[in-house]
């Protein structure tokens, strides 16, 4: 099968496992760059993100702020389109409910 040029595989085998390569300069400071480079890229990405609630903050304050208005008007409009009294509450609604939440209901 094999011919006599080429190596059996298993020698091959056991040739990679028996070649230890040097890898004393990459080792060297691997955890400072390593830790170095999370602080730069999680900073980084701290940023992107504050910038964004940053802005999504300022857009809703000020929408809120030039809503308002809107709000009270419509309020005030539906309010006093309804047709209802001044006062919320109606001496038989709060009477209902005090029937309702009594204690001798339940």
């Amino acid at each position: 099968m094999n011919s006599p040029h080429q190596p059996d595989f298993e020698s091959l085998v056991r040739l990679a496992a028996e070649h230890t390569p040097d890898t004393s300069r990459a080792e060297l400071g691997f955890e400072t760059r390593l830790m170095a480079r999370l602080r730069e890229t999680s900073a980084a990405g701290r940023e992107n993100v504050l910038s964004f609630w940053d802005e999504l903050q300022r857009w809703a304050w000020g929408g809120a702020a030039s809503l308002a208005p809107v709000a009270i008007v419509l309020g005030a409009w539906l309010w006093f389109s309804s047709g209802t009294s001044l006062s919320p509450f109606s001496y038989d609604a709060v009477s209902q409910l005090t029937e309702y939440f009594s204690i001798g209901s339940f």
